[in-house]
C-alpha cells in the first residue's frame, strides 16, 4: 500500500504511520525530506504511477 502525495511532509507522515509513500513529481522538483529519506516510489504523474503499480 502506498500513500500518494506531491509533497514530502505527507510522505513522511505516511512512513511514520507504517505506510510507504509514492511521490508524484509533476514539475521535476527533487524530493527533499528534512530527515534525508527518499520516497518509496517517484513518478512524474498518475498515469506513470498506474503503470508502475500494474507491472508484474
Amino acid at each position: 500500500m502506498f500513500h500518494v502525495a506531491a509533497q514530502a511532509w505527507d510522505i513522511r507522515g505516511a512512513r511514520a504511520a507504517g505506510t510507504a509513500g509514492a511521490y508524484i513529481n509533476r514539475y521535476d522538483i527533487p524530493y527533499v525530506d528534512a530527515d534525508g529519506s527518499q520516497a518509496g516510489l517517484e513518478v512524474p504523474g498518475s498515469a506513470e504511477l498506474a503503470d508502475e503499480l500494474t507491472q508484474t
